[in-house]
């Protein structure tokens, strides 16, 4: 995997010394509680730090929910480490202990999973005494945001029998689209992205549930009083890929789902005054079945259309529509597995390059 892009966002973690403070760089949502403790529960969110002077390294970590847990990739400079559960109470995971202190190293933990399966705690690093920090790396201009669902998230996107078993393991946002789109067009990323959710309902029928114009405003996304201040990151063009849930219970009119969409990509405009949004169709409905998914595409489509044509109008030039193909998954899962997150990169990627300038 290449390295990843560079992140920003310093936050001061106490390290073992009392008279160490470790600049841990994160990119991503997360929220400070007020018990000092940082709460990851989007996707894609990083939490990086650099140092030298230490044999070992451990993280303060927790995933208290009952029956939750967290997964994350980490990656010492740029060799990959084995993948981190964390699970229960808050305590130490051990990250290395065979490090040569008088070297300088990276260390990146992404979280793979979502929300839904478990919100991460974190509490600061274990470091031996004397351990010198390194500055956050300077962050790309460039600044991209996808909001979606469990695509956007990697839903089980590893999970590829016989070469791996069902869990909440195969989740892994770094292979996902958007993280895809970041490293070939070297920009942060941000995934505000929650499985099972739409923009009226969720996948169940349930419009009680959060949607994606109240996740969109939080740092968490069950948590309410985890409020983003959406001035800390301004991206240059949000892809929306939503309406997988909004159309499972059944199909919708185009009134009554282009008029809550566009009132969701107004409100993105108003704090994103700059940004492009690219509005995409799901991958997930196959437009050759005639009785579930056809019907479901062409809706979904014709509410996407009404968007694009109303800003059109309002705002020339700023929401644009990309008509995504139809990925099968596998006969084990119906979302679409790694491979085919890349394909939807493909489809993405001339867009924004052209679009953008990039």
């Amino acid at each position: 995997m290449a390295a990843m892009m560079l992140l920003g966002s310093t936050v001061p973690f106490l390290s073992a010394s009392e008279a160490s403070v470790a600049p841990v760089c994160i990119m991503g949502r997360t929220w400070t509680a007020p018990d000092g403790l940082i709460h990851m529960g989007f996707p894609g969110s990083v939490i990086e730090v650099g140092f030298t002077g230490t044999k070992s390294i451990k993280i303060i970590a927790g995933c208290p929910e009952q029956d939750k847990e967290a997964h994350f990739n980490v990656t010492l400079d740029t060799v990959p480490l084995e993948r981190l559960e964390v699970k229960g109470p808050v305590r130490e995971y051990v990250i290395s202990d065979t490090l040569d202190k008088d070297e300088f190293y990276r260390i990146r933990l992404v979280r793979r999973t979502e929300a839904w399966q478990g919100v991460a705690r974190f509490g600061g690093f274990v470091v031996d005494e004397g351990t010198e920090w390194l500055d956050c790396k300077e962050l790309p201009e460039r600044r991209l945001m996808f909001i979606g669902d469990s695509i956007t998230g990697g839903d089980k996107n590893e999970y590829i029998p016989p070469f791996s078993h069902f869990g909440n393991h195969t989740h892994n946002a770094e292979m996902a689209f958007g993280w895809e789109l970041g490293r070939r067009l070297e920009a942060q990323v941000h995934l505000v992205s929650y499985g099972g959710k739409g923009i009226v309902r969720d996948w169940s029928g349930n419009t009680e549930e959060v949607k994606a114009a109240e996740f969109f405003e939080r740092a968490v996304p069950d948590t309410a009083e985890a409020v983003w201040d959406h001035a800390q990151y301004q991206p240059d063009a949000v892809v929306i890929c939503l309406g997988t849930n909004d159309f499972t219970p059944g199909v919708l009119d185009v009134e009554a789902y282009s008029v809550p969409y566009i009132r969701f990509v107004e409100r993105i405009l108003e704090v994103h005054p700059d940004a492009r949004v690219v509005v995409c169709s799901s991958p997930m409905h196959n437009p050759e079945d005639a009785g579930w998914g056809g019907p479901r595409e062409k809706a979904l489509e014709a509410s996407l259309d009404a968007v694009v044509s109303h800003f059109s109008e309002a705002r020339p030039d700023r929401v644009r529509k990309v008509k995504l193909g139809y990925r099968p998954g596998t006969e084990f899962d119906s979302h679409p597995i790694a491979p085919q997150h890349q394909e939807i990169a493909d489809e993405l990627e001339p867009v924004l390059r052209d679009w953008l300038g990039w």
